[in-house]
């Protein structure tokens, strides 16, 4: 009922007016004795004070006016007369009157007071439902939820937030003067709260419990944090303040503050039940932000290791693949083309490889660009301008540091460094490079070239891009360099093979001569198949093929012997027996690791007008004699292996040549070498047969045919073939 009895600067000037009006009625009448004034008006002071003020004030101007209805009767001496009894009456029967009046109208004031508070706090309750339901952003339901006071239930609101540190921040101002609200951000700037401190809202944040305060001078003094922040409540004038915990699911997040300045009324208790009512869905709804904001960034997490797992997935089916491709040749030219071509469009949108070149100079293997029209320019350029192994950056660079290089932005200014001169830089500008990396490619701690990939336009290369480029260069690096070795290899198998051959078949008085020589393997290692032809003495040739058992550098030691050997005694004019009998005994005496070989040995002579043909075999494949069209024959038998036994045994068998007749020597390669089809050497016979009218090159080439099948099958063992034919073929 307080309230009800306040009353406003206007109200009060209207009672003044009646209890003035009221005096003077009463002053006139008493010096006016021909009773001009109607006393019946001193009624109308309480009635109209009931309709100014509260109950009492009502009654009070009652009592007044009574006090003045006794005074007039007794001035004007008709005190207690019946018109004094009837004036006193109705004096004091409208002074209840008003009273009444007045109570009535105090109280139905009171309810409408009431039931407008109760409309407010529903009207910011719902609103605030309505704002924070909505929100799922933080920052978005702060400010929302401090405009929801402001300027209706507050001149200013500020809501602090404390962070994962335990510190406080002022997350937050609305007020009705934005540069109030700007004053305020700066003081939260400049002064932040102490969470140990006596400020109300790191109190309210320790306690967990609101907090209603009367801001007056003493109270602004112990909160001020500095004479600045004191002179800013002062000009502000401070007056009453709300600050409510943000507290929800067993969570404090902050404080929400309703303040209020000047000659607003104080804060009560109603005011503090709305405040804690909205903090408390404020809390829920910032909860449920943060909960949002937190399942957004796992969500974001889930995606990007998806995303992490997935880009790993492709580098590592890239790095398969690229293993695959990159094995597939041990040619190192091959090899490196194969490792441009990948990377192109997949990874960028050229890729050029250079390696070290004579003179110390490089030398680019292979360019390629995803557009071809760009890769003709590209190497346009290359071969105007050739890169430079003094360079300061790009592939010489790399290539003298070992150091990858990675350029995600390729400037303007770094084209006009790396060009020669105006021509360069306006052919360089033509490529629209947006992007580039050089790798090394390394293997057994040497650099055998640099690997440049580049983008065009708006394509960029990242982080993860030069890590699998130089993942990729050391597996490119190792590839390549497993064929260089291989290459070297087989050149070294290749010329030792070559001086274990003769390097041309001498002519042979009366025929012709032919022989083929194919090796298993691609030539890396030295096989042990050979054939020789050399003369033993007047009108007298050597014709011998042989396979020794294995490859490599034993194997080749092991021909070496049988050759020199064999041709160290053609002087002696040995017969076939003869000659493997002495080679067992130097392979016997020399050889300690058990290889042993296999021969066919043989000795052309010239008997008047024949030729004949004397033949022995060491645990080698008989020859085959074809007899130009007439058939073909096996001729020898199997002897013993050389290098096993210290009594050999073998048989020679001989045999006339006539004209356009062709004996075909060869080794187990040729019957045994398909992996599909092995054959005997009678059926071997029996394939040649047709074919004996041929030249003896064209009777070698199909000894090869029938050793490949009809598949062109890989063999699993060299192949010589020797064909000795005698002049008379037409």
């Amino acid at each position: 009922m307080a309230n009800a009895d306040r009353i406003d600067a206007r109200q009060g000037t209207w009672l003044a007016l009646i209890v003035a009006v009221l005096t003077a009625v009463a002053v006139i009448d008493i010096a006016d004795d021909s009773r001009t004034v109607p006393l019946v008006l001193l009624v109308f002071g309480p009635l109209a004070a009931s309709l100014l003020s509260g109950r009492r004030v009502t009654l009070a101007v009652g009592l007044y006016t009574l006090a003045l209805a006794i005074a007039i009767g007794a001035a004007d001496g008709f005190f207690l007369a019946e018109r004094h009894v009837i004036l006193l009456g109705a004096v004091i029967g409208a002074a209840i009157l008003a009273t009444f009046v007045a109570s009535v109208r105090s109280r139905l004031e009171a309810e409408q007071r009431r039931t407008a508070t109760l409309l407010s706090r529903a009207r910011v309750l719902a609103n605030a439902g309505a704002v924070l339901d909505r929100s799922l952003n933080p920052d978005e339901t702060l400010r929302q939820m401090a405009s929801l006071a402001v300027p209706e239930h507050a001149e200013m609101c500020v809501i602090d937030i404390v962070e994962d540190d335990g510190s406080i921040r002022g997350a937050t101002v609305q007020a009705v003067d934005p540069e109030i609200a700007a004053g305020m951000r700066e003081m939260r700037m400049r002064f932040p709260l102490d969470p140990q401190g006596p400020h109300p809202v790191a109190q309210v944040l320790r306690e967990e419990r609101s907090t209603l305060i009367q801001l007056d001078e003493p109270k602004l003094a112990e909160l001020a944090a500095s004479t600045e922040h004191l002179d800013f409540m002062r000009r502000m004038q401070y007056h009453s303040a709300i600050v409510a915990p943000l507290r929800a699911r067993n969570r404090t997040y902050g404080a929400i503050s309703w303040l209020r300045f000047g000659n607003q009324p104080a804060y009560g208790e109603e005011d503090r039940d709305l405040v804690e009512e909205l903090a408390a869905r404020a809390a829920f709804a910032l909860s449920n932000a943060h909960l949002f904001a937190e399942s957004q960034r796992s969500r974001q997490r889930n995606e990007d290791a998806r995303a992490e797992a997935s880009a790993a997935h492709e580098r590592s089916a890239f790095l398969a693949e690229a293993g695959v491709l990159l094995d597939q040749s041990l040619d190192f030219d091959t090899t490196l083309a194969d490792l441009a071509r990948l990377t192109v469009p997949g990874l960028a949108d050229w890729c050029s490889i250079d390696v070290p070149g004579p003179e110390g100079r490089l030398r680019n293997v292979v360019i390629v660009h995803r557009d071809p029209a760009q890769q003709r320019a590209a190497k346009s350029l290359l071969e105007r301008y050739p890169p430079r192994s003094d360079q300061a950056s790009g592939a010489a660079h790399v290539m003298r540091t070992g150091a990858a290089e990675f350029h995600q932005a390729v400037s303007g200014e770094m084209l006009e460094q790396a060009a020669e001169d105006a021509e360069h830089l306006e052919r360089l500008r033509a490529l629209r490079i947006s992007s580039a990396l050089t790798v090394p490619l390394p293997a057994r701690g040497r650099l055998l070239g640099a690997m440049t990939l580049a983008t065009a336009g708006d394509r960029r290369l990242s982080e993860d891009d030069l890590t699998l480029a130089l993942e990729l260069g050391a597996r490119a690096g190792l590839s390549v360099d497993n064929a260089r070795l291989y290459g070297d290899r087989a050149h070294v198998a290749q010329t030792l093979q070559a001086s274990l051959l003769p390097p041309q078949l001498p002519p042979v008085p009366g025929m012709r001569v032919a022989a083929r020589y194919r090796p298993a393997a691609e030539g890396v290692e030295v096989g042990g198949d050979f054939y020789d032809v050399f003369p033993a003495g007047p009108d007298r040739w050597v014709m011998v093929v042989g396979d020794v058992c294995g490859k490599g550098a034993e194997a080749a030691a092991v021909t070496a012997l049988a050759r020199y050997t064999l041709r160290a005694d053609a002087g002696r004019a040995l017969t076939p027996q003869e000659a493997l009998t002495r080679l067992n005994a130097a392979m016997i005496r020399q050889q300690e690791d058990g290889r042993f070989l296999t021969l066919a040995y043989a000795v052309l002579s010239h008997e008047g007008d024949g030729v004949r043909l004397v033949v022995a075999c060491a645990g080698h494949p008989p020859p085959v004699v074809l007899r130009n069209g007439r058939g073909s024959v096996l001729l020898g038998h199997p002897g013993s292996l050389l290098g096993v036994f210290d009594d050999p045994s073998f048989v020679e068998r001989s045999v006339i040549l006539e004209p356009g007749d062709s004996a075909v020597f060869y080794t187990d390669g040729v019957t045994e070498g398909n992996p599909g089809r092995r054959m005997t050497p009678d059926e071997l016979a029996d394939r040649l047969a047709p074919h004996g009218h041929k030249a003896p090159d064209e009777v070698a080439r199909e000894v090869e045919r029938a050793a490949l099948g009809q598949d062109g099958a890989e063999l699993r063992d060299d192949v010589a073939v020797l064909v000795a034919q005698r002049d008379g073929l037409r």
